[in-house]
């Protein structure tokens, strides 16, 4: 339903109804009318809107949207008027939702829709005419102008014979309003695809609900994908294959818009035309691709797709039995792998997220689809959106844990590979694994939790921490010897973990793949002391501290007074309490903002007193080439590393290195060169790659 286009009831005028109703009045919310049980109210007028009972909810046979004004009684009142067909009832956060679906941009005022006045056209967006009404046509047109496309583009009615000037071709039912920024997003995918492909969409009704992600043939049945879900349910919010393609935001190249214009005058049904096309794209080896971010909100098209299953006409049936079995949200013969970690990854905001990320896309980079499964199971969009346009499938919304474990044992058996992060994550796979044993197991510890913790014990002797160390230990210790493969970011950490269990297979896994970051500012131009590093991490935090409070003063005693810049998210209260006027805390900045900071400070400083494994931070200052002064735990797990930075583990020896490399620029642009050339041998982009690929031959021969 297109949710402005109906009256609007606000049922409940307790706290949150008033509340509620205020909001609304302030977003111009058109509510046409007011609804309590509370009989002393009916009749009553509030801000100018009438209070209704609820009978007459249950007796109209106007469709209706209800939003519910209650979370304590919200499960009553929406029983109570469930009877009634005509009703939509929401939540508050529901309705919420719902409208922010139905905005579809502003667009640019006085724009040009129809553009046929550019020498040239990127993409022709045909618009195919079912609808008698014209008012469809041209609300249709009217959003493809409100998306506001990156490339030039002209807008034609589809008729038969008619010819197109773009090399793409998007084609869109005249009943569909343009989601967003769709438009934008399949010209993107399609790019990225090398136009090889053609890019569908998702069809939703006006809340958000899928009528169809893509469709496949069951049998002699048409059986749309998705109907009824949630536009942002995991399974169908991800870059995939699929066997039939929704027939509204399409596009093509323009030779394959001429093979649909075929399929389009010989059939009249969306659904034959739809599959004559597949069956076209079958034939010349051409996949279908649903993009994970392209919606086209269809009113009509709903109607169409009310009955799940649709019996084909008996002239395709012959022709779309090649299609039996292929359709899979992973195909028979993918390469299947499990990826799992603490939470959807955060790639931009601490070092194990980015470590994480690189992992995850050196496995895609091999040819693997991903099943991505976050413990906590919470969807972020900004970051899951992410991965899914990659083509990898996020499981999250904590409500279906149950289901999603139900459906992991289901594909068990197309698993042959799975990357754990964390001796957490580990031991919530450990049944599974033991219950697959094909599967390749490969466990990443980022670092030995219970030596990082024993170290920081070691500084603060809080009883407390004792229990914890022994139960990381003895989780760490369980998920090394349970595995096929596990590995540190630190030779040192192997070894260590090696003298524990000596008959697991531990091996050296590198933090990143990275690339030197060859133009670089020049060192004796530039001002200011760096720290990085996000703050939900207790070495961090008690690092700066120990920095601002003891070694900062020495520094500024020998007349050094450079802005301190302390980076990372999540900053602490007692991280706050440090800022001053030559101390900025900056809290979480963008990679950008973060590239200026390293190109524009003298040095970088990693005070870590305790922690365990490689540290991300330093090796990144080190691709960024700035010079870097640490501590012996900053610099752990590096192999031949004399002489490339400034190390120091006491207050006057660590502020005697910043100051040598902040007054000596000979010896500032000798580490910045060390640095970037041990990346270099070190840590080259495909470094990752490398280790993986033999993982890979194991998991494919089933050996381990």
């Amino acid at each position: 339903m297109y949710v402005k286009e109906y009256p609007i009831v606000l049922f409940g005028l307790g706290k949150v109804g008033n509340e509620t109703l205020q909001k609304y009045k302030e977003m111009q919310v058109p509510v046409s009318y007011l609804c309590d049980n509370n009989p002393e109210m009916w009749g009553k007028k509030i801000d100018g809107l009438f209070v209704i009972e609820p009978q007459q909810l249950r007796e109209t046979k106007e469709k209706t949207i209800v939003v519910i004004a209650s979370r304590k009684y919200f499960d009553e009142i929406k029983e109570s008027l469930a009877g009634n067909p005509n009703l939509y009832i929401l939540s508050i956060g529901a309705f919420k939702e719902a409208l922010e679906f139905c905005t579809y941009g502003k667009g640019k005022k006085g724009a040009s829709i129809i553009k046929t006045d550019i020498d040239s056209v990127d993409v022709s967006i045909v618009i195919d005419k079912h609808s008698e009404y014209r008012d469809n046509y041209d609300r249709c047109v009217r959003t493809i102008a409100q998306s506001v496309p990156c490339f030039h583009y002209e807008i034609l009615e589809y008729e038969v014979g008619m010819k197109v000037r773009g090399n793409a071709v998007i084609v869109i039912q005249d009943t569909s309003v343009v989601y967003g920024d769709s438009l934008n997003q399949l010209y993107s995918l399609w790019n990225e695809k090398k136009r090889e492909s053609v890019i569908g969409s998702t069809i939703v009704d006006g809340f958000g609900n899928i009528i169809e992600s893509g469709a496949y043939v069951n049998g002699k049945q048409w059986c749309p994908e998705g109907y009824g879900a949630y536009y942002t349910t995991s399974e169908y919010r991800f870059v995939r294959k699929t066997q039939l393609m929704s027939p509204s935001g399409m596009i093509m190249t323009r030779e394959l818009f001429e093979s649909w214009q075929e399929s389009r005058e010989n059939y009249t049904s969306l659904r034959d035309v739809q599959v004559e096309f597949a069956m076209k794209l079958y034939q010349k080896g051409i996949g279908s691709i649903l993009h994970s971010e392209s919606f086209m909100i269809d009113e009509l098209y709903a109607s169409c797709a009310a009955e799940i299953c649709v019996k084909l006409e008996e002239q395709f049936l012959n022709r779309c039995h090649e299609f039996q079995g292929l359709f899979r949200i992973f195909q028979d013969g993918e390469k299947v792998a499990l990826f799992s970690d603490r939470d959807i990854i955060q790639f931009d905001r601490n070092a194990g997220g980015r470590s994480s990320y690189a992992y995850l896309n050196a496995i895609l980079n091999c040819g693997w689809k991903i099943i991505y499964y976050p413990m906590n199971l919470e969807y972020n969009r900004e970051y899951a959106s992410v991965l899914q346009q990659k083509g990898i499938l996020v499981l999250y919304d904590k409500k279906r844990r149950q289901e999603f474990t139900d459906y992991m044992q289901q594909i068990a058996d197309k698993l042959k590979y799975a990357f754990v992060n964390r001796p957490q994550i580990a031991s919530f796979w450990s049944q599974y694994f033991k219950e697959n044993p094909h599967i390749y197991v490969s466990y990443y510890g980022h670092d030995v939790h219970h030596m990082r913790l024993q170290r920081q014990y070691d500084l603060c002797h809080e009883e407390q921490m004792l229990s914890k160390i022994v139960e990381y230990k003895e989780m760490e210790m369980q998920a090394v010897n349970q595995v096929a493969c596990a590995g540190y970011p630190s030779h040192d950490e192997v070894a260590y973990m090696k003298g524990l269990c000596p008959k697991a297979n531990l091996q050296y896994y590198p933090l990143y793949a990275l690339s030197v970051q060859d133009e670089i500012n020049a060192i004796e131009n530039r001002k200011g002391i760096l720290f990085v590093g996000g703050f939900e991490h207790t070495p961090n935090t008690d690092g700066v501290i120990w920095f601002v409070q003891e070694i900062l003063p020495m520094i500024r005693k020998q007349g050094v007074m450079d802005c301190v810049y302390l980076v990372g998210s999540k900053p602490t209260e007692a991280v706050k309490k440090l800022e001053r006027e030559d101390v900025i805390v900056t809290g979480y900045v963008s990679d950008e903002r973060l590239d200026e900071l390293y190109q524009k400070c003298r040095v970088a400083v990693l005070p870590l007193r305790f922690g365990a494994g490689m540290k991300g931070k330093l090796l990144e200052a080190m691709q960024k080439g700035i010079p870097v002064v640490t501590t012996s735990i900053g610099a752990e797990g590096l192999m031949n590393a004399e002489g490339i930075f400034g190390i120091a583990d006491i207050e006057d020896d660590f502020a005697r290195e910043v100051i040598r490399v902040i007054q000596d620029t000979d010896l500032a642009c000798q580490y910045s060169k060390k640095e970037q050339n041990y990346i270099r041998e070190y840590f080259g982009s495909d470094v990752i790659e490398k280790l993986l690929k033999e993982q890979f031959e194991k998991a494919l021969l089933g050996e381990k």
